[in-house]
C-alpha cells in the first residue's frame, strides 16, 4: 500500500477528528507523536540514547513510571482503564505511524481467543466499531489482514505487502505449521508442560530436515524466565539432550538400509481354525476288509 506521507501535526488532528478520540486517547495518541519524534523506530535505534531520551520528556510525570526497557529495543506500554477504548487506540496508533510514514507492518497479539475473534471483527470495514473508521489513507484500501486461519496463504510472508498480522496463542492447541521460526512469549506459561509443547511447534524443522542454512534450521526465542530455565534443564546431564539416543542407518548401524523382506505369518486365530477342520488322525474310521460270498437275491 504506497500512501503519501503525512506531517505530523496534520495526521494527529485528523485522527483526533475523525476516530473521536475521548481524552484520555488524545493525550495517548500524543505522547506517542512525542516519543517516536524522540526517537526513531527502528532495529537501528541505539537503546541506552532512546532509554534516556525518553526518561528525559516523560520521567518526571506523576502518572509515568519508566524504569527501563523489558526488551533490547524500545517499548513503551499505555494504562487506560477498562472501558476508555484501547481498541480505537490501537487504531489511532496504527494510522499515525503508518501515516507519518515511520512504519507499515504491525504486530496484534491478542491474550486469549475470545479478544482474538473480536479484534478480527474490528479490523473489518463492515464492522460497526472498525477502527480505522473515518481514517483517509484507509478508506479506498484497507490494511491487508494476517492471522492464523490464513497465514500458510502464503500472506504474512517476509518482503510480501503485509500491514497487520493478529495472532493469539495457538501453540500448544496443535497449531499444525512447520514454519516458524521465531517465539514472542509476552508471559510465563502455566507449566513446564505448556512451555515444552510451545518450544517443540518451533523445533519442527520445515523441511523434514537441515538444510545448512542457519537461519532456516535455527528457533530464536526471545526467551521469558520460564524457558530460559527449561532450556538451561534440557542442557543438564540427565537433561533430554543428552538422554537421546542417535540411531545410524546403514552399513554398520544400528539399523539396516537394505530393502526389508516381509514374512507373512498366520495369526492365532488362523491356526486354531485349522486345528478345528482338520480331524485327527486317530479318528479317521476305516472299514475292516471281508472275504466272505455275497448272496444275490
Amino acid at each position: 500500500m504506497s500512501v503519501p506521507v503525512v506531517d505530523p501535526k496534520r495526521a494527529e488532528t485528523q485522527i483526533n477528528q475523525r476516530l473521536s478520540l475521548r481524552k484520555p486517547q488524545s493525550e495517548s495518541l500524543h505522547r506517542l507523536a512525542d516519543i517516536v519524534d524522540l526517537i526513531a523506530p527502528s532495529k537501528d535505534t541505539e537503546v541506552e540514547a532512546a532509554r534516556e531520551a525518553i526518561r528525559a520528556a516523560y520521567g518526571d510525570l506523576d502518572d509515568a513510571y519508566f524504569e527501563d526497557f523489558e526488551r533490547d529495543f524500545p517499548s513503551v506500554c499505555f494504562a487506560l482503564a477498562t472501558g476508555v477504548g484501547k481498541t480505537r487506540l490501537m487504531g489511532a496508533f496504527v494510522s499515525y505511524l503508518f501515516m507519518t510514514g515511520k512504519s507499515r507492518n504491525f504486530f496484534v497479539l491478542a491474550p486469549n481467543l475470545t479478544i482474538y475473534e473480536k479484534l478480527l471483527a474490528d479490523f473489518q470495514p463492515s464492522s460497526p466499531k472498525y477502527v480505522f473508521k473515518g481514517i483517509e489513507a484507509f478508506a479506498h484500501q484497507p490494511p491487508l489482514i494476517v492471522n492464523a486461519e490464513n497465514y500458510e496463504e502464503g500472506r504474512g510472508v517476509r518482503g510480501a505487502d503485509t500491514d497487520i498480522v493478529i495472532h493469539v496463542n495457538k501453540l500448544k492447541e496443535g497449531w499444525d505449521v512447520s514454519n516458524l521460526f521465531t517465539i514472542v512469549p509476552l508471559r510465563a506459561s502455566a507449566s513446564d508442560i505448556l512451555t515444552e509443547q510451545t518450544l517443540g511447534r518451533g523445533l519442527r524443522l520445515p523441511y523434514g530436515k537441515r538444510t545448512g542454512v542457519d537461519a532456516v534450521d535455527t528457533l530464536t526465542v526471545i526467551a521469558h524466565d520460564r524457558f530460559n530455565d527449561l532450556i538451561e534443564k534440557a542442557k543438564d546431564a540427565d537433561g533430554v539432550i543428552h538422554s537421546l539416543k542417535q540411531v545410524k542407518i546403514g552399513e554398520g548401524g544400528d539399523v539396516s538400509a537394505s530393502k526389508p523382506v516381509m514374512v507373512e505369518a498366520p495369526s492365532v486365530i488362523e491356526q486354531m481354525l485349522k486345528q478345528v477342520v482338520r480331524p485327527p488322525e486317530d479318528d479317521v474310521a476305516t472299514e475292516p476288509h471281508s472275504n466272505s460270498p455275497v448272496n444275490r437275491l
